[in-house]
């Protein structure tokens, strides 16, 4: 049996030439647009790591999941492509089905990642493994699994320890440790990075985070 014979429950993988798929005509712009960011992140992934997912197009060659996909492909130099044929499909109902192809897509996040490391995989992105680092350099892995349990990120953290250090010129470890137990237990790292963006005076900022004190505003209205 070759690979290109396998089919399962109506749908059949193959490997198409590039030139025979055809493109949706309802596909938001955003996500055909080759200038975005997102895109760009996805060809380079793609140039290093190869195709992961094949497309997914219907019995007439019209593509359902994957523009992005094959669009950097064909922008790679590829003029094959691992695709799904769902036979299954109605043409008439193509838009529909375009539509819901996309709409349970979830994408792997920071906490996902974070919860990934715990599990032992050392192979996550390189920001979210700088700030796991960074943190557990301050609050060991049980500020890890904190983060884990609470689906955050850890970026946020280091962001906020990294901004109150900052504003009060203190960047000890203690320092450290005390502004990732007030984000923990206390008050949100959302509200910290909220009140130094506001510009709120330093000493106003370290009462809070040392005495343990949610942050309150009404020092702007004396």
């Amino acid at each position: 049996m070759k690979v290109t014979d396998i089919i399962v429950n109506n749908i059949e993988y193959d490997v198409l030439e590039v030139s025979t798929i055809k493109q949706s005509m309802v596909n938001p712009s955003v996500r055909t647009n080759r200038d975005n960011i997102s895109f760009k992140k996805l060809k380079h992934n793609i140039k290093i790591n190869g195709l992961i997912s094949p497309v997914v197009v219907d019995r007439n060659y019209n593509l359902i999941d994957g523009h992005r996909r094959l669009n950097a492909l064909r922008d790679l130099g590829h003029t094959l492509i691992p695709a799904n044929i769902n036979k299954s499909v109605d043409p008439k109902k193509y838009a529909k089905t375009f539509t819901i192809s996309h709409h349970d897509t979830m994408k792997i996040n920071a906490a996902q990642e974070t919860e990934m490391y715990l599990n032992g995989v050392k192979d996550i992105s390189k920001n979210v493994l700088n700030s796991i680092k960074t943190l557990e350099a301050v609050g060991g892995k049980h500020a890890i699994r904190r983060i884990a349990a609470e689906s955050k990120s850890p970026s946020t953290f280091v962001s906020g320890m990294s901004m109150y250090c900052k504003h009060i010129k203190n960047s000890s470890l203690k320092t450290k440790r005390n502004v990732l137990y007030y984000m923990f237990n206390v008050d949100s790292a959302y509200a910290l990075k909220s009140a130094i963006y506001a510009c709120t005076d330093a000493k106003i900022i370290k009462d809070f985070v040392e005495n343990r004190k949610k942050i309150n505003y009404n020092w702007m209205k004396k």
